[in-house]
């Protein structure tokens, strides 16, 4: 378990005194694994929407948060009409 010296007792809560413990999914590598995995079903899904030619990008790296906005809600509006 990970005490970065914030813990009165090591491996007891501060507030209750109750045992510490570090769930399974919690682990460094199984976040890992998990990450992992949502890149390849984000591939797969991109790779499905492509191939249907419904897909829309906008590159946004650059870009202020309203600016990027902006481009969604004129690419929606431009869909609907």
């Amino acid at each position: 378990m990970l005490n970065l010296g914030l813990l009165k007792k090591k491996g007891l809560c501060d507030k209750c005194g109750a045992s510490l413990y570090q769930r399974h999914d919690d682990k460094s590598q199984v976040i890992k694994e998990k990450i992992n995995k949502n890149k390849k079903n984000i591939k797969e899904v991109i790779a499905y929407y492509q191939n249907k030619e419904v897909l829309k990008t906008i590159v946004g790296n650059d870009k202020k948060i309203k600016e990027i906005q902006k481009k969604v809600e004129n690419l929606i509006e431009n869909e609907i009409n």
